[in-house]
């Protein structure tokens, strides 16, 4: 059997594989396409696969390890959590909207480094598709507390929701 694509529960990100070919005894995917956000296309092609039947032992040596204060760990936490360590306030102002749900929700992955900046924000789903923009612009800015493990700081990713509540715009009159 093979996998034609893969998603992640949580919310991540949904791949898809093609192009099969024969490497020893198995089928592997020759080409790996993502869709991470509406407009954006990552795609990557193996075009070639080379068994290494004797690696070299350097290939694989750990010359000088990275000191666990230095090391980038990154931690999935709750909704709860990545929202306790915010300095901004993370309630949102909607948008007025041209159509669409004006009541519903939508869900966003984020993911932020060491120092608390926000350096992903991904889509997750969202009951009116005008609303998704906006949200990721208001969400970019946020700043975190550092998150830490046993005194180190950590990067931090989870999956956001978010009640919708929204009008229409008023539209005007042109004589």
């Amino acid at each position: 059997m093979l996998f034609t694509n893969a998603f992640d529960r949580s919310g991540g990100f949904v791949g898809d594989f093609k192009n099969f070919s024969e490497f020893g005894r198995k089928q592997v995917a020759r080409q790996s396409i993502m869709d991470p956000e509406p407009g954006t296309t990552i795609q990557a092609t193996i075009t070639q696969l080379t068994e290494v039947r004797q690696p070299a032992e350097t290939l694989f040596a750990i010359e000088k390890s990275t000191p666990p204060e230095a090391r980038i760990n990154s931690l999935r936490i709750s909704e709860a959590t990545l929202r306790s360590l915010s300095l901004t306030s993370t309630e949102i102002e909607w948008t007025a909207v041209e159509g669409g749900l004006l009541t519903g929700g939508c869900a966003l992955y984020v993911s932020a480094d060491r120092s608390g900046r926000m350096r992903e924000v991904w889509p997750g789903g969202c009951d009116n598709k005008e609303l998704v923009t906006p949200l990721r612009e208001i969400v970019r800015k946020w700043q975190l507390k550092t998150a830490t493990v046993n005194g180190v700081p950590v990067q931090v990713e989870a999956r956001l929701t978010f009640p919708v509540k929204t009008t229409l715009q008023s539209k005007s009159k042109t004589d």
